[in-house]
């Protein structure tokens, strides 16, 4: 027998493009009510990413609560991604 949990954190960032997001990078709200990058996910197919595209937006520039933060392509590493601010108002379940 196979345990599922599963848990929702707030879509903040994606890699790739509106058109053709390729992996989110999510947040959980912390004790203060600050969203906080929790975790990046994995490459998304293409039906998820075709559908997550039409609900996506853009965020509003020095709005965004991870304006100017650097998001790198692993733990540990120096890489930067070249991510895409979206505003924060979609839930993802993991």
């Amino acid at each position: 027998m196979h345990r599922r949990d599963t848990t929702e954190a707030v879509i903040g960032v994606i890699t790739g493009t509106m058109h053709r997001p390729q992996t989110l990078v999510l947040g959980r709200l912390d004790a203060a009510g600050t969203l906080r990058p929790a975790a990046r996910g994995t490459p998304l197919r293409p039906e998820a990413a075709r559908d997550l595209a039409v609900r996506l937006t853009p965020a509003e520039p020095d709005h965004h609560p991870w304006e100017g933060g650097r998001f790198t392509a692993s733990r540990g590493s120096r890489t930067p991604l070249d991510v895409v601010l979206v505003e924060p108002d979609l839930v993802a379940e993991v």
